[in-house]
């Protein structure tokens, strides 16, 4: 891998050398690129009506980091923290100010050592809590960042017991909650699925969306967007590259054998490197049990080099050694469950199987197919086990075993029956350590040059053609392929065909980016290539256009059409349920419609067994009398007609306190999401990080 980097990363290394050489002799130079740049008129976002300058969310960062280096995969997770401390400091502080909420210096005192603390203090230590006090009365920025995070959870937990205190609900809510929950309908219904309908009998073409979205312009909200059209360049290894490689690969492979150092040299020069350590046959790369038996597995055996895909592939068996595993062993099993069901008929099931078995049949693919425990994923594997962890009857079969291979009778234990499989049995076994080299099969760093000149030349082009028409022409004219990418939301890093590409999407929400606007040469991390985009939409959320929510207008016209045409049939259709479910299968298919029960569906339900969450159905199943049948019903789902069968409604009970107690449990859990959601929409709060990272 190493190697590959530097092969790579050649003509960079040296074009770095040659300009730090040139900024050395320029001293002053050197001094003015070192400079910051002024941050304090650049804006990352607005809190109730204050702008947050990016300094001042650099030191917020700062504070979360404590300082430190953060490795990219986490920086978002600490921008995110840096973010929300200053929406507590700015937002939270307000109400907080405005209500009277703080903190005196005996609760403060109480959050460490007192009834009501903190629980990262109920179990730490006396010793740490002792430290960790010192620590902060040493103004040390970890300790001191922490303990005001200590101190913004309690004033929260203070603001948040304010709203529990007002949680009053009346006998009458608890009466009309219980009468939801214990009111029951059973129905049978008609039931076509709007995906039983092909998506070629509908028209979602502009013209349709654009008239649907102008009639039910207020079902949807604007969203903040950007579109681009772009140009991938992908980089793959030449003829040369490749024959480079293959010789690269040779002369390793000479050395791998030659040397005493079977483990270090496979170390030091796999491009993948592995651990090394003694493993028994059937735990070895599959790979290499399909090159080589047991038997050939002898000291110093070399098997390879093999292409496997973009990788080269080198086996080298260091050491061989028996030992004494008497107490695991290795199966596979097949489970039958018993669990209530007829013992006897599964009985005859896993006999029938077992005899399959014998008679050739793949044990992973049986297992897959039969096995009723999470091994059925990996044909049946249990791995290795030792005594004591198996129920009886399964222990004393696999360590009785004296061969691998299958055991010829069932074995019966409280789960049900399995078929076991001995892929290891107890007592001396023969490990192998088996050292491995693997060559991945990359492009040269010529091969990356030409590349990015190549992305290089047709982003000038680009640029020089001016407009998105501009650098559709100029990549027509040299053969590029161009793929778009729509609605891009502002926090995105992932691009559908580009992967992460944070550095892209900020480019295309900088407030200076116009439409047309070409971007330059981009690496691609996920791919190891290149892409040059051009900006070719604006999407804003105080507007809504179909770009911006094409996706749930192309759902909602679909719905539309295909309810209109499957509630045109059902209304030709004449006599009872049955009857409009042939009629509509004669016409469109047969399974495309379905008479279905729902039995004992309670009131505060939304879903229908086998529909899904379907509110309409449950309401209009309330309302009908026994043996009525219902219009029909245009759902979420599908088309539904239903007939009533029997309604029950709940019976009174005397004491509704039970179910009181359950209510006010349940809103006193939602007020502190309500109350951080009302805090948050009346700050106004505006995140513009998405421009800057």
């Amino acid at each position: 891998m190493v190697l590959k980097k530097i092969r790579q990363n050649t003509g960079l290394l040296l074009g770095f050398v040659v300009i730090a050489m040139i900024l050395f002799l320029s001293s002053d130079f050197l001094f003015k690129l070192l400079q910051p740049k002024p941050q304090g008129d650049q804006v990352i976002g607005e809190i109730a009506g204050k702008d947050i300058p990016l300094n001042e969310f650099q030191q917020a960062f700062n504070d979360v980091t404590f300082g430190q280096n953060v490795p990219e995969a986490q920086m978002k997770r600490f921008r995110d923290q840096a973010w929300d401390q200053l929406v507590f400091d700015n937002a939270y502080a307000q109400e907080f100010e405005a209500l009277g909420i703080d903190l005196t210096k005996d609760e403060t005192k109480d959050m460490v050592n007192g009834i009501t603390k903190l629980p990262a203090f109920a179990t730490a230590p006396v010793d740490q809590i002792n430290q960790f006090i010192e620590a902060v009365n040493n103004g040390e920025p970890g300790a001191v960042a922490n303990w005001e995070a200590f101190k913004n959870f309690r004033l929260r937990e203070k603001y948040n017991n304010l709203f529990s205190q007002s949680v009053f609900v009346s006998t009458e809510q608890a009466k009309q909650k219980y009468a939801t929950e214990k009111s029951t309908a059973s129905f049978d219904y008609l039931y076509v699925p709007f995906y039983m309908i092909p998506d070629s009998l509908v028209d979602v073409s502009d013209e349709k969306l654009n008239a649907y979205l102008k009639d039910h312009q207020d079902e949807f909200e604007g969203s903040e967007g950007r579109t681009i059209k772009f140009v991938r360049f992908d980089v793959a290894p030449t003829t040369k590259d490749r024959a480079e490689i293959q010789k690269e690969v040779n002369e390793t492979a000479e050395q791998f054998k030659a040397t005493p150092n079977t483990v270090s040299f496979a170390a030091s020069n796999s491009d993948n490197p592995s651990s090394a350590f003694p493993q028994p046959y059937g735990s070895l790369p599959a790979d290499l049990q399909q090159k080589a038996k047991p038997a050939e597995l002898t000291e110093g055996a070399f098997f390879g080099p093999y292409q496997q895909g973009n990788v080269y592939k080198m086996y080298k068996v260091a050491k061989v050694e028996t030992i004494d595993s008497l107490e695991s062993v290795q199966a596979s099993h097949i489970l039958f469950k018993t669990d209530g069901k007829d013992a006897d008929e599964v009985r005859e099931t896993a006999e029938g199987v077992l005899k399959r078995v014998k008679d050739g049949e793949d044990f992973g693919t049986l297992a897959a197919e039969f096995g009723e425990d999470g091994t059925r994923a990996n044909g049946g594997s249990l791995g290795e086990f030792g005594r004591g962890q198996m129920v009886k009857p399964f222990e004393e079969a696999c360590f009785d075993a004296k061969k691998e291979g299958l055991l010829p009778e069932l074995v019966e234990t409280q789960f049900g029956f399995h078929i076991i499989k001995i892929d290891r049995v107890a007592g001396p076994q023969t490990q192998f350590t088996v050292a491995s080299i693997e060559k991945q099969v990359a492009p040269s760093s010529q091969t990356y040059k030409e590349i990015r000149r190549k992305a290089r030349n047709f982003a000038t082009k680009a640029k020089k053609a001016n407009g998105v028409e501009g650098f559709e022409a100029a990549a027509k004219e040299d053969s590029l392929v161009i793929t778009s990418a729509e609605n891009i939301a502002p926090g995105t890093e992932f691009v559908s065909g580009l992967g992460k590409v944070r550095s892209l999407v900020s480019w295309a929400y900088n407030d200076e980016r116009e439409i047309g606007e070409v971007s330059s040469v981009e690496d691609l991390d996920n791919y190891g290539g290149y892409v040059v985009a051009v900006l070719s939409g604006k999407q804003s959320k105080d507007e809504v256009s179909l770009d911006g929510v094409r996706g749930k207008v192309e759902q909602a016209v679909r719905k539309e059409q295909k309810g209109a045409l499957i509630q045109e049939t059902l209304a030709a259709a004449e006599g009872d349920l049955d009857a409009k479910v042939n009629a509509f299968n004669e016409k469109h298919g047969a399974g495309k419609a379905s008479k279905r029960t729902a039995s004992n569906v309670a009131l505060s339900s939304n879903n229908v067994s086998g529909a899904g969450n379907e509110p309409a159905v449950i309401g209009t199943a309330f309302g009908l009398d026994a043996d009525e049948t219902s219009d029909i019903i245009i759902g979420d789902n599908g088309v539904f007609i239903i007939q009533l069968k029997a309604k029950e409604d709940a019976q009174e009970v005397a004491d509704y306190s039970n179910t009181k107690e359950s209510l006010e449990s349940q809103q006193m859990g939602s007020l502190a999401t309500k109350a951080k959601r009302a805090i948050e929409e009346g700050a106004e709060i505006k995140d513009f990080r998405y421009k800057f990272f």
